[in-house]
């Protein structure tokens, strides 16, 4: 059951935008809501100094992200433990001279440099930092996971975690189903 957070879990919600007439920022309300107990148009947030979002009123101690790249979007969600999500469409393409300031000379092809991207932001998400903050990474474990072959993602918690489950919605899901990740 979604709503339901046990300790030392992450919940994954993997959103098919175009299957949806809302805005992902509205989704990602009901979802909440149904996290927090608190109706999605009394939820506020706070922003950190980077502009990571937080529940205003949290007594269930949630923490979440939120990232989005052209139809998909995801959300994670955990209980007491900072995190962080990224997803990136796959180009055939990638930027060289990013891959060079942020990867070295790790970087072969494109499937690589997206991955690697999408490790590295959930990474600093996870942290509060900004996308050009010089952070200390090592701290962060990454969990990569894919929901379509054409995009990378993953998700980056702060402390060890007992199981992470995805839930999807959209892309003419009758239900919402709970998978182990």
């Amino acid at each position: 059951m979604p709503g339901l957070l046990p300790p030392k879990t992450v919940h994954i919600w993997q959103i098919f935008i175009p299957d949806f007439s809302e805005p992902v920022s509205v989704l990602m309300r009901k979802i909440l809501s149904y996290y927090s107990d608190i109706p999605p148009e009394k939820l506020e947030f706070i922003y950190g100094p980077k502009g990571k979002p937080a529940l205003l009123q949290n007594p269930k101690k949630l923490e979440f992200n939120l990232s989005h790249s052209k139809d998909w979007a995801v959300l994670g969600i955990t209980q007491g433990i900072p995190l962080g999500v990224d997803i990136e469409k796959k180009e055939t393409t990638y930027n060289k001279a990013v891959a060079k300031r942020f990867f070295k000379n790790e970087v072969q092809d494109a499937e690589t440099f997206y991955q690697l991207w999408v490790n590295r932001e959930a990474a600093i998400k996870a942290l509060g930092g900004g996308v050009f903050s010089n952070m200390d990474l090592t701290k962060v474990i990454l969990y990569p996971f894919q929901i379509d072959p054409h995009y990378s993602s993953a998700f980056a918690v702060l402390s060890p975690i007992d199981s992470a489950f995805s839930f999807k919605m959209g892309e003419s899901c009758s239900a919402v189903r709970g998978v182990k990740i």
